[in-house]
């Protein structure tokens, strides 16, 4: 039971076009281009939480830190029992 070659007409649409394999070729990279765009997203995210907590842990400007005003409550009062 040998079959002879396919015709011309059955060759040319059994093989898969060029236009089909350059839609493959994009459509196996969406994954990764959207992959990137989520981790640039979540990356400029977190970055701006960062920045947007900076002041909240900042001292207040001229007032020093909060051990430096305990440390001279304490050198003061202890002046006073002298």
């Amino acid at each position: 039971m040998y079959h002879g070659n396919p015709s011309a007409e059955t060759v040319s649409v059994a093989l898969p076009s060029s236009t089909t394999i350059k839609n493959r070729r994009w459509f196996s990279a969406v994954p990764l281009i959207a992959l990137g765009c989520l981790g640039i997203f979540c990356l400029l995210l977190a970055a701006t939480i960062v920045l947007a907590l900076i002041p909240v842990y900042l001292p207040k400007r001229g007032g020093g830190t909060v051990a430096n005003r305990t440390f001279d409550l304490n050198r003061a009062n202890f002046a006073r029992r002298i």
